[in-house]
């Protein structure tokens, strides 16, 4: 129930209770009176119900806060994995054009299979928690084109492939990726939960 129900509901429950319950008959003199006895269990009643109503207010807050959070480190923790991609891709490709003998340069090939797979945890979480489709459908399509590099590159070294052959991820496609992640990471797309 929304915080606005619980608002309306005691209300209407106040108005209720001084109307039927805080006024009486005076048994002495036949007059109507107020019933003070009701009146301070209506005030106990009362400040223990706007009690809880502003708990659970300040709580849905803060959780809705912190899950922004969390989303924002995580997509700041991808954007930084992409660039870190733009340019391993670029010195690969530079060691593998120079040498020309189908020889990868282990330690960049490690470090470019390491940032997909810290893209992939990213993009894992990312996708279990917002309801952007069309985010999806960018990260989807852009570890389908990392790994198809990952395995053009295993091709490539096993003399396969040439070099003319090896699939390059768009630049453009992971700046735009970024644009879409800055978004989430500066708190501009509000978080919304696919979770209900």
């Amino acid at each position: 129930m929304k915080f606005k129900n619980f608002a309306v509901l005691g209300l209407t429950l106040a108005y209720g209770l001084i109307c039927g319950f805080l006024t009486g008959y005076d048994k002495l003199s036949g007059e109507r009176s107020v019933d003070w006895g009701a009146v301070a269990g209506f005030t106990s009643a009362f400040a223990t119900f706007v009690s809880i109503a502003a708990m659970l207010w300040i709580f849905s807050q803060w959780n809705r806060q912190k899950g922004s959070e969390v989303v924002a480190n995580e997509a700041k923790h991808c954007i930084i994995q992409l660039s870190g991609l733009a340019e391993i891709q670029v010195e690969m490709l530079r060691s593998l054009e120079i040498h020309n003998d189908h020889r990868v340069d282990e330690k960049i090939f490690l470090e470019f299979k390491e940032i997909y797979r810290q893209i992939t945890k990213s993009t894992r979480f990312l996708k279990s928690v917002l309801d952007d489709k069309a985010l999806e459908n960018d990260l989807s399509n852009l570890l389908s084109e990392i790994k198809k590099t990952i395995n053009s590159i295993n091709l490539y070294s096993d003399g396969r492939r040439s070099y003319d052959e090896i699939n390059v991820i768009e630049v453009e496609n992971v700046e735009l990726l970024i644009d879409s992640l800055f978004k989430y990471s500066l708190y501009e797309t509000s978080f919304k939960s696919s979770k209900k």
